[in-house]
């Protein structure tokens, strides 16, 4: 028996004329009556700023870290990074670039930790007031402490749809290149979200995120692209209503399969996962 627990926080505040600030708090934990040797718990945090340099002209920068700690140590983690960049706006457009610096630190596994630094750039093109389009690329130099140095890039379109509906459609490419054949690695992945009003203030969600992966050999790729949830197949449906002005009651169910099975094992791990989960969560917001 598995019982979970997930809180969140979001906060954004105006500083001065110009500048906007905004906090992200994400917590949870899992804890198993009987094998508690597998209780982790999983936090994350993001600090956003943003500053208007003109009317359409802004000073971008976020600092974020993810932190899994087991009670067993097979899988956690901890990553992060801070971006510094700027967002222009011209009239239908939103482009921006960021540069920074990233690390992921592989608890079980030092030798499969890195760091280095990143570059991205997003172009997004509104046609109508309710569609837009939007590509980006992000680019991450991870350099071990054996003084290997991969190089991992991120590709996306996608589709956004925003009226009486919400749809959220999108392609990704990720491309790992090592000087280990064994950790060159393809990605394609798909993402979908469409939520939309169904009855007596009830609306739905619904989320899906297929990917395949090739990897050069049977060993596996390396810790980045398996430890969590953003590397899974993935299936997420939803109910919520709100109640009143600021409160927020939802249910949703979620399906997680992990893509590599136990014939890949990777770091000493194997990769049999798949796992299903139901949520009861009740939100409050205020301005």
């Amino acid at each position: 028996m598995l019982a979970r627990y997930f809180t969140t926080l979001d906060s954004t505040h105006r500083v001065g004329g110009r500048g906007q600030a905004s906090l992200r708090v994400r917590h949870g934990g899992k804890f198993y009556r009987r094998t508690t040797e597998a209780d982790a718990m999983l936090t994350q945090v993001l600090v956003a700023y943003r500053y208007r340099l003109a009317e359409r002209l802004s000073l971008v920068f976020d600092a974020d870290v993810k932190d899994r700690t087991e009670r067993l140590s097979r899988l956690d983690y901890n990553r992060g990074g801070v971006r510094l960049g700027l967002g222009w706006a011209p009239e239908k457009w939103r482009l921006s670039a960021r540069a920074g610096w990233r690390y992921f630190a592989y608890k079980p596994v030092a030798a499969l930790s890195s760091q280095g630094p990143q570059f991205d750039a997003l172009v997004r093109r509104y046609f109508t007031d309710t569609l837009a389009g939007q590509a980006s690329y992000s680019l991450t130099e991870r350099q071990f402490d054996d003084g290997r140095q991969d190089t991992f890039h991120v590709g996306r379109l996608g589709l956004v749809y925003r009226s009486d509906i919400f749809v959220d459609a999108s392609y990704v490419l990720s491309i790992n290149r090592s000087p280990l054949d064994s950790q060159d690695l393809t990605r394609h992945g798909m993402e979908v979200t469409l939520t939309a009003p169904l009855f007596e203030k009830f609306y739905g969600s619904s989320k899906l995120q297929l990917q395949r992966t090739a990897v050069a050999e049977e060993s596996g790729p390396d810790a980045l692209f398996f430890v969590d949830e953003e590397n899974r197949n993935v299936v997420v449906m939803s109910l919520a209503r709100p109640i009143g002005e600021q409160w927020e009651v939802e249910g949703r169910w979620s399906m997680y399969i992990e893509e590599f099975d136990d014939a890949q094992p990777t770091g000493g791990v194997q990769l049999d996962y798949s796992r299903q989960t139901f949520l009861l969560a009740v939100g409050w917001g205020f301005e």
